[in-house]
């Protein structure tokens, strides 16, 4: 079988009984496309050779399944974990036990909206039109429908409910006074060096250097999965500030080299997500007298604290570890403080002696 792009279209070209059959996808030309063929030719030739028919549409589930099945080897176990509750909890109950053939585009408008109305956040809207597309994609190629109904559905409006809501000084101060052991130090390395959740609970104390004050990110945990970070730029090695110093020193008197990480739970075992210290993090937040944030706010906190008060753009954006400054300059821009400064100043003294009356 061969792959070959007409005015971008897919096309493929399969050698059967001596003759070179071309036919078209109905796809647009790209690596995920060409991938999805692949696998759907393949699984054919499984059920031909054990003489099954496959030319009957099946159940929307059925399509997840297999579709869940090719992705436990190609996408990180959180991502796995996350794509198996989109399935359970926002597609099935929706479209599981209908079968393809019979989804128009008004359902998928009415489910979207439904997705929409419970709040749900936009990247896990995306994610369940992601899967939901795939089924079609693969139902296309089967030749069981002729179009995606996802395709004809906008995405919903870009809306937001998640804010950002980073600490000030002041509030970082009124927390780690109300706060002891494991927790006080947490939120203080948090919110001086601006690490995420799950790359603090995946830190061990052969990432930490005292000496360089360094930090290695090498790992993260989430939901219980340890892996390597997201992404490349989220490998990276970060300052150690004065300020964060002694919170990692009084971390090391704490649990000593218990198990090899730094952040353990009160029971000296591996936190699995920060929902577990939930409970701990409110009733700080309570005695603080504070609103309520998420934890995950530390890293807002880091980010507005160095932008604020005039630390360079790029150093920040290494330390959380984005890609380049762009992304840090989109999704901090509003705490960047408006230097008082006087323009083009050097053109005072020419202007005085240079420019010409008329």
């Amino acid at each position: 079988m061969k792959f070959y792009s007409r005015n971008g279209k897919l096309y493929i070209a399969i050698n059967k009984d001596g003759k070179r059959l071309r036919k078209a996808t109905g796809l647009e030309d790209s690596t995920k496309n060409r991938k999805l063929v692949e696998n759907s030719l393949q699984k054919d030739l499984l059920l031909n050779n054990f003489g099954i028919s496959n030319n009957k549409a099946l159940l929307v589930k059925e399509y997840l399944d297999n579709i869940m099945i090719q992705k436990e080897s190609t996408v990180k176990g959180t991502s796995l974990h996350s794509y198996n509750s989109i399935c359970k909890t926002r597609i099935n109950p929706y479209f599981g036990d209908k079968l393809v053939t019979s989804i128009k585009p008004i359902d998928i408008k009415n489910w979207q909206d439904s997705l929409v109305k419970v709040k749900l956040s936009n990247s896990t809207i995306n994610s369940a039109r992601s899967l939901l597309c795939e089924v079609f994609d693969i139902a296309i190629l089967e030749e069981v429908i002729t179009t995606n109904p996802v395709s004809a559905i906008k995405l919903p409006k870009n809306r937001s409910s998640y804010e950002m809501n980073p600490l000030t000084l002041s509030e970082i101060q009124l927390l780690l006074n109300n706060s002891n052991g494991m927790l006080h130090n947490y939120i203080g390395v948090a919110c001086f060096t601006g690490l995420r959740c799950g790359e603090l609970f995946g830190l061990r104390w052969e990432d930490i250097n005292l000496t360089d004050m360094t930090i290695t990110v090498k790992r993260t945990i989430t939901n219980g999965f340890i892996q390597t970070p997201k992404t490349e730029s989220s490998k990276r090695t970060i300052e150690i500030l004065n300020t964060c110093k002694q919170y990692l020193i009084n971390q090391r008197l704490l649990t000593g080299l218990k198990k090899g990480y730094v952040f353990l739970s009160p029971k000296d075992k591996i936190i699995k997500s920060s929902s577990c210290l939930n409970r701990q993090w409110k009733e700080v937040l309570n005695k603080s007298k504070l609103c309520y944030r998420n934890i995950y706010q530390t890293r807002h906190t880091f980010a507005s604290l160095m932008l604020n008060n005039n630390e360079e753009l790029l150093w920040v954006s290494s330390m959380l570890g984005h890609k380049d400054g762009s992304i840090t300059l989109k999704k901090y821009s509003k705490f960047i403080r408006n230097k008082s400064i006087k323009r083009a100043s050097f053109l005072d003294e020419w202007h005085k002696t240079d420019t010409i009356a008329v």
